[in-house]
C-alpha cells in the first residue's frame, strides 16, 4: 500500500469515524483514485486543520506541509485554491 493511500485512509477513517479502506481501495482498484490524487487530499485536508489551529501565517503553514509531502509551495497552494471545501 502506497503512503498516501495509507494516509487518506487514517485521514478519512478518523473523519468519517468509520473504516474507509474498502471505499479507497476499490476507488484506486478501478482508477479514479491514484497516488497524486491522494497526496492531494492529504495536503489540503492536512493545511485545512493546520490553518485553523495556529497563530503562523498561512504561507509558514503551506510551506511545512508542502516540504513534508514533497511537493513545491506552489503546488501545494494550487491544491489548497482548487480544492472544493469552503
Amino acid at each position: 500500500m502506497s503512503k498516501y493511500k495509507a494516509q487518506l485512509i487514517t485521514t478519512l477513517n478518523a473523519a468519517l469515524q468509520k473504516d474507509c479502506a474498502d471505499v479507497i481501495a476499490e476507488l484506486y482498484a478501478i482508477g479514479i483514485l491514484d497516488d497524486t490524487l491522494a497526496r492531494r487530499g492529504c495536503v489540503v485536508h492536512e493545511y485545512m486543520s493546520a490553518a485553523i489551529d495556529t497563530s503562523r501565517s498561512e504561507t509558514v503553514v503551506l510551506s511545512e506541509i508542502a516540504e513534508r509531502h514533497g511537493v513545491h509551495e506552489r503546488t501545494a497552494w494550487k491544491y489548497v485554491q482548487f480544492s472544493r471545501l469552503p
